[in-house]
């Protein structure tokens, strides 16, 4: 699994004080300012394999943290494991535990969602957010289909039926018409099934993780300069609902990716950067 064999890359496991341990990888000057990304639900470190590079050319410390539940990450199960509540405090435990000065952290999917949150909690510590195609906040359109695919008495079939076409086959609902996933995507997004209980945790955050819950946070509350980029084509994302929370933020910068589906780091990676590189410019 990326990034294996990839000297650019440092790779570690950090133990968090409530138990399970996070993978977490790396590139860039250890003393550059740090910029922590959190992939999204399903999602390993991959999807942030050109952004963490690009990251560390423009003089940054470039780190992506898996989650639990995710990549090669622990896996803990049982009742109330991937709550919103659970995961948000998850994630402070992590920026806690990397003790970051003054970083910008952002991530993708719900990983965005959850770094928005993070930053809200610990809202003098954040310089900046990078949003890309940030889902959670306000709904996943679509969520009702992935739920109905997932019940509660197949839960145990899971690990047995994670096949590569299935994987193949929900990449490519996620992308739009820019680029199509390649072979080592697919190998990549697919390689955590390996471990049975990846399954079962990416089953569980999909069904009690409330993706329409709108925090009591506030939107206009989120003084960080921002960043959010999201494509088009996202089928998971309700464009109405991203320009409304986008004009709900005061300090953001929105990027939308005309063509882009919902990966776009991987699909349009140097509009993401381009925009990335002067958003953090501007800082």
């Amino acid at each position: 699994m990326f990034p294996a064999g990839d000297p650019r890359f440092r790779v570690r496991m950090l133990g968090l004080p409530s138990g399970p341990s996070v993978r977490v990888v790396e590139c860039g000057d250890e003393q550059a300012p740090p910029i922590l990304l959190y992939p999204g639900w399903a999602c390993s470190v991959y999807v942030f394999r050109l952004v963490l590079p690009a990251l560390a050319s423009m003089g940054y410390r470039a780190i992506a943290v898996e989650m639990k539940g995710h990549g090669l990450s622990d896996k803990p199960r049982g009742p109330g494991e991937y709550t919103r509540p659970a995961l948000v405090a998850h994630g402070v435990e992590i920026f806690d535990a990397l003790a970051l000065v003054n970083p910008v952290i952002g991530g993708h999917s719900l990983g965005a969602v959850l770094s928005f949150l993070v930053a809200a909690e610990r809202r003098d510590s954040v310089r900046g957010l990078l949003l890309y195609s940030p889902v959670g906040y306000r709904g996943v359109s679509n969520l009702g289909l992935f739920r109905a695919c997932t019940p509660a008495f197949a839960r145990p079939l899971m690990p047995h039926v994670c096949w590569r076409w299935i994987s193949a086959m929900v990449l490519a609902l996620t992308y739009g018409g820019i680029r199509r996933p390649s072979a080592r995507d697919v190998d990549e997004y697919w390689a955590p099934t390996q471990f049975p209980d990846f399954a079962l945790t990416a089953r569980d955050l999909l069904h009690q993780f409330d993706f329409g819950h709108r925090s009591s946070i506030s939107l206009a509350g989120i003084t960080h300069r921002s960043l959010v980029m999201y494509g088009s084509k996202d089928v998971l994302l309700d464009e109405r609902a991203m320009a409304a929370d986008a004009s709900e933020m005061q300090r953001a910068d929105v990027h939308r990716i005309p063509g882009a589906g919902h990966v776009i780091c991987e699909e349009t990676p140097d509009v993401v950067l381009e925009a990335t590189r002067a958003f953090l410019e501007s800082l």
